[in-house]
């Protein structure tokens, strides 16, 4: 048997044992909130040292890791922070700026759970998790070069009083080859890496390309869980550092947890101000937390501490150090879990928001319908134009399709009369604004994470939500990694004129197949099913497929990625993988 199969078999048995640990077999359930470990252990806190296994690709021995894409996008990713800013300052969008070569990190949100102790300074610990739960960590990084050329790259996993298990898992290569002529991303080499369960906020430092080259790369972390008062399932990408945050949609109420994750792996401590937002604005007084996130270490804010049951939003802004959020949600019935999601956050206000691939639930179900939230920023009211399109075209809503909303309110206004099944979300305003799409699994009377909800059983199953904020226009390295359980699949939106989109599949090893074609037709969509995103040659054929990369189509495409699973459902974006150059956004003084 070549290594290669060897390889895949050794995944397909991992992924059997992750399918029975689900089911309850022969996996001892896990607690993060034991004592800190050392930094030299390799282990998380109550878990075996083969607990998390890094899985490198082939004969590239050692060069393993995962990273999250964007060195530099337009409005806010940071690939090195040249500032110190301090309170009353302001960011300046109108420019990026380039920046010296430098390290760049990648933080994923923690493993969910509920709190068991949450101190005044954000320290938490975590109670038991239910012996169903489990994460996966999946990320590939690019070459430079046609040459194989990496960066250097350490895994670390961040706590509340430092960096624990860190280690070197990429050496630095040579100067590439040619950097300034690389060749598009499904050319290069790539190479893979899977962690399993790790409890922490795991961390990747890449550092810069050899040469001072761009760096490429994409994470996911994956969670599920069939019991408990934390079940679903929840996908997010790994981010880097930021300035500026906003996060709608955190669960309130009795039952339900929100814990906004602020993680600093920088050398410098970091001053965050989180202020939650509601139909009135911004709340004062016990809506507004300041934190202190210390060097190299992580703080968690109990979002329930600021702010009552409704349409509720979350901004985050750091002076100091920039500070990667994650804002993890779940609903619970007593012990019976409604679902859990790593909300996607953003940096800037936009005036236009494709969602494609949004599967809505039949309104009025025991899960209850879609939801459109709305925030505006400032002062000036918006003038909002919803657009629903199905299968059949345009779909008109129960109520008014164009609404207002004053400035600084949140608003979350039903999706009522959508029949259930997927659907592409177009939502206008007449100035920036934060919007996301609510939707609502039933995954047992339902048939599974469909979205069609409803009928006298469907109140005593259990339940998931999802969330979807407007796409990025694809670009030349657009992509996202797929993933190890679920069923994925890919939605494209055009815009008012039809084209092609050319894309590749990427296999476990880091190697890509030949381009394949979908067309999209003006105002209208496309979708990649699970059986579209499986391998078609070599010793892989049959098997999902671990990324997908595109070409830039030759009219605007917006496109997304839902994963849907025995638990429940999740949906991210397809964004770029990193290109161009590195940059950075400055701050002035008022």
């Amino acid at each position: 048997m070549s290594a290669k199969k060897v390889r895949r078999h050794i995944r397909r048995l991992q992924r059997e044992r992750r399918r029975a640990q689900r089911r309850g077999i022969g996996r001892v359930p896990q607690s993060d909130a034991g004592p800190t470990p050392d930094p030299g252990t390799t282990s998380d806190a109550g878990t075996t040292p083969d607990a998390g296994v890094r899985r490198g690709g082939g004969a590239r021995a050692g060069a393993v890791l995962a990273v999250v894409a964007v060195v530099a996008v337009a409005g806010g990713s940071i690939a090195r922070d040249a500032t110190d800013a301090a309170p009353g300052t302001r960011p300046v969008d109108a420019k990026l700026f380039p920046t010296a070569a430098a390290d760049t990190p990648f933080v994923c949100p923690p493993t969910p759970g509920r709190p068991d102790t949450l101190s005044s300074d954000g320290r938490v610990a975590y109670q038991q998790r239910d012996a169903s739960a489990s994460s996966l960590f999946r990320g590939l990084v690019f070459a430079v070069d046609d040459a194989g050329s990496l960066p250097e790259v350490r895994w670390a996993q961040l706590s509340e009083d430092q960096r624990v298990n860190e280690e070197s898992v990429v050496a630095p290569s040579g100067a590439p080859a040619e950097a300034s002529s690389a060749p598009a991303l499904a050319d290069r080499e790539a190479t893979v890496v899977t962690e399993d369960d790790p409890l922490r906020a795991p961390l990747l430092d890449v550092g810069p390309g050899p040469g001072g080259a761009p760096i490429a790369a994409s994470a996911l972390l994956e969670y599920s869980a069939a019991d408990g008062p934390v079940s679903g399932l929840a996908a997010a990408r790994c981010t880097v550092p930021q300035r500026d945050q906003f996060f709608l949609g955190p669960e309130t109420g009795s039952q339900a947890t929100s814990l906004l994750t602020l993680a600093n792996p920088a050398d410098r401590d970091a001053t965050v101000e989180v202020v939650a937002h509601d139909a009135e604005g911004p709340r004062s007084g016990a809506g507004t937390r300041s934190v202190v996130v210390p060097a190299g270490t992580l703080r968690t804010v109990n979002i329930a501490g600021l702010a009552e049951d409704g349409a509720i939003a979350v901004s985050v802004e750091s002076s100091g150090a920039p500070v990667a959020a994650q804002l993890t949600s779940s609903a619970a019935a007593g012990s019976i879990g409604a679902g859990v999601e790593f909300l996607p956050g953003r940096t800037q206000a936009v005036e236009e928001h494709r969602m494609p691939g949004v599967r809505l639930p039949e309104s009025g179900g025991a899960a209850g319908g879609g939801a459109l939230w709305i925030h505006v920023p400032g002062d000036d009211e918006a003038t909002v134009e919803v657009q629903v399109f199905g299968e059949d075209g345009l779909e008109p809503l129960d109520g008014s399709s164009v609404f207002s909303v004053d400035g600084g309110a949140v608003r979350a206004i039903d999706l009522a009369g959508v029949p259930a099944g997927t659907h592409d979300v177009v939502v206008r305003t007449s100035v920036p604004t934060h919007a996301a799409v609510r939707t609502v699994s039933d995954v047992e009377a339902g048939g599974g994470a469909d979205g069609d909800a409803g009928g006298e059983d469907a109140a005593a199953s259990g339940l998931d939500f999802a969330w979807q904020v407007g796409a990025e226009r694809l670009r030349s390295g657009s992509g996202t990694l797929l993933p190890a359980e679920g069923e994925p699949s890919v939605h494209l939106l055009a815009g008012d004129q039809a084209t092609t989109v050319t894309y590749r599949l990427m296999d476990a090893e880091g190697d890509f197949g030949e381009p394949q074609e979908v067309e999209v037709r003006a105002d209208g969509s496309a979708a990649l099913d699970p059986e579209d995103l499986q391998l078609s040659d070599g010793d892989a054929a049959g098997e999902q497929a671990a990324a997908i990369v595109v070409e830039e189509p030759d009219a605007p495409v917006v496109g997304s990625l839902r994963i849907a699973g025995e638990e429940g459902q999740s949906m991210t974006g397809l964004e770029p993988l990193g290109e161009a150059h590195q940059a950075v956004r400055v701050r002035l003084r008022d």
